[in-house]
């Protein structure tokens, strides 16, 4: 009895333990926590992918995933696009996972001047922090 037993207790804590979850939270076209954007030149972008990961649910949010792909980006970078956030479930493991292409607003202020910057930014709703 005891072995059935044991092995019952071992197939329960292998199961649990190779089980995961993962759902998409969000899609998005401009993503940044700078709120600032521009036209869009995805060649001059980077690929990158960002994560905030807790033992449990206290401490993560997307918004350090977010900064985490932009730190992984580069410096340069302060704004995310073509991007998704999903949320990744493993047993005793839980995470936000945030994927984009970085792009930086000092490059698009570069291509659309500064008023050609406010009013794309104005026109698509996007605030513009310190105005």
């Amino acid at each position: 009895m005891k072995k059935i037993t044991l092995k019952l207790a071992l197939m329960t804590l292998v199961i649990f333990t190779l089980t995961s979850c993962s759902q998409t939270i969000l899609s998005f076209a401009v993503l940044s926590p700078y709120a600032t954007s521009g036209d869009i030149d995805r060649s001059k972008g980077i690929k990158t992918e960002g994560r905030s990961t807790s033992m449990f649910i206290q401490g993560i949010s997307i918004d350090e995933a977010m900064h985490d792909a932009l730190k992984n980006a580069g410096g340069r970078y302060d704004m995310l696009i073509d991007g998704v956030v999903s949320y990744e479930q493993y047993p005793f493991v839980l995470m936000y996972v945030v994927k984009g292409t970085a792009i930086s607003s000092k490059d698009l202020k570069a291509t659309l001047g500064e008023k050609g910057f406010e009013t794309w930014c104005s026109n698509h709703k996007i605030l513009i922090p310190n105005k």
